[in-house]
């Protein structure tokens, strides 16, 4: 059974049971591809490309984004036809731990305390907008590198206040 078949599979169910909220975990793949437009052809390169927002396009960067974003487009069927509220978080890097392992992460990881903290408040969330999409990532900023994954829905609508911030604690091992 592939990814887009299983969440199909339970968004019916749950439709079916009377659900009245979903929330899914999803990937920066499905936009992936504006990253991999954004990096020079050198593979040197260490910097980070442009900041990636929800309303980009999709890009999936392989066919597990794009069964991802099928199921983004399924969540936005569910609450115009069934009044299901969806709320999708496109996870940049999760490994179960704070530890990055190379210098993209400490701009895309989201640690577990964080991770907890984000999917509690989809949990939790009761306000006006019905279908939302962030990503989820870390608070992974400095002033100088800053997480190149736009997570301001998730801070301004959810009320998401990451703890750990990769960039000014990782960053200097990469460097």
């Amino acid at each position: 059974m592939t990814d887009i078949t299983a969440s199909m599979l339970l968004f019916e169910i749950a439709r079916e049971a009377g659900i009245k909220k979903i929330i899914y975990a999803s990937t920066n793949a499905v936009t992936g591809w504006n990253e991999k437009l954004a990096q020079p052809a050198n593979d040197n390169w260490t910097g980070l490309p442009p900041k990636v927002s929800t309303a980009d396009q999709f890009r999936p960067d392989s066919w597990y984004g794009v069964m991802k974003g099928m199921a983004e487009i399924a969540g936005r069927y569910l609450v115009d036809a069934h009044q299901i509220r969806f709320i999708s978080i496109r996870i940049g890097s999760f490994i179960g731990g704070n530890e990055p392992n190379d210098i993209r992460h400490c701009s895309t990881l989201l640690t577990p305390r964080d991770c907890v903290q984000l999917f509690s408040l989809a949990v939790d969330y009761q306000g006006p907008i019905k279908y939302l999409i962030t990503y989820g990532t870390s608070g992974n900023t400095d002033g100088y590198q800053v997480g190149f994954m736009d997570i301001r829905p998730a801070v301004e609508i959810l009320g998401y206040r990451p703890k750990d911030n990769l960039i000014q604690t990782h960053r200097h091992r990469f460097i």
